[in-house]
């Protein structure tokens, strides 16, 4: 089939939902790219694919099937309304966090749900440890909300904030090093990720209430499991439902106790094979296959 992707951007939705799987689905398929929505006008497509950002509404599409994968993209409900009319062309919308399935379902009839692959974490799990870090990974815009949770009251351990380092980030670390020397922040890079998950006891990761938040896909959970590093999650996120779901519950923030315990690094380690199945690549371009052939 003649397959077109994109729109092809510099953020980490495309490269990792989009770029990385192309060279697999092209042992399969005639696959292309596209940077610009008008590129899609007056071509003729079997199946047209968009990672992350919608097309406007109005936009003509010749394509036999549409498939579109909203990784991180509504920021409310009624961003999902404003693209109604491109959600009903779909034939199916591959979402990365089941929570969205009942909010689109409206709009189109197949809903699936995908997982990232398996990219970031370490090759082989870590040991348990007594020393070390916790680490929390993710962007500057919600940093400074764990900062504000680290803070609350005295923590047990050490915090490395991995995030993207920009002035406002410059400017946020010298403030919060100021007021507590147990925190520091590092830019993230995959080499740095790597390097300390490597030292890290644990992995963090802190969900807010609004509905960004809410909706997003347990990438970083998963990232600290398949590593071996033993991960806590506030209850109400998607993370803790999504493990919930499938049989290991994560430990809470706040209860170091079990967080922090030989006995729930065991329970992460036995978790790992299943995992791993999951979110393997191989299995994550034969979903995306069987989405392009069954759409």
């Amino acid at each position: 089939m003649n397959i077109v992707i994109g729109p092809v951007r510099s953020n980490p939705s495309w490269h990792w939902c989009g770029k990385d799987l192309i060279p697999d689905l092209q042992k399969h398929h005639n696959i292309k790219t596209f940077h610009r929505f008008s590129e899609l006008e007056k071509q003729n497509f079997d199946v047209v694919m968009f990672v992350k950002f919608p097309p406007p509404g109005d936009l003509q599409i010749n394509a036999k099937k549409i498939i579109y994968f909203p990784i991180d993209y509504f920021r409310g409900a009624n961003w999902i309304s404003k693209h109604s009319n491109f959600l009903q062309r779909c034939g199916v919308i591959a979402i990365h966090c089941a929570r969205l399935s009942p909010l689109l379902s409206p709009y189109c009839k197949r809903i699936e749900f995908v997982e990232h692959y398996n990219k970031f974490a370490l090759p082989r799990p870590i040991d348990f440890k007594t020393k070390g870090p916790v680490i929390w990974t993710g962007v500057c815009t919600t940093a400074e909300f764990v900062d504000k949770w680290y803070n609350l009251k005295p923590r047990p351990f050490r915090l490395v904030i991995l995030t993207n380092r920009t002035n406002r980030i410059h400017r946020h670390s010298h403030r919060l090093l100021r007021r507590n020397f147990r925190v520091s922040l590092v830019e993230w890079t995959p080499k740095s990720q790597r390097q300390h998950f490597e030292m890290a006891k644990a992995g963090l990761d802190i969900k807010g209430n609004h509905f960004h938040h809410q909706m997003k896909p347990p990438t970083k959970i998963q990232q600290f499991v398949i590593s071996g590093i033993p991960a806590a999650t506030n209850r109400n996120s998607y993370s803790w439902e999504y493990f919930h779901e499938r049989g290991l519950d994560l430990a809470d923030p706040d209860d170091p106790n079990r967080w922090l315990s030989r006995d729930y690094w065991k329970k992460t380690r036995h978790f790992i094979p299943k995992l791993l199945q999951s979110i393997s690549k191989t299995n994550v371009v034969k979903n995306y296959l069987r989405l392009i052939e069954t759409a």
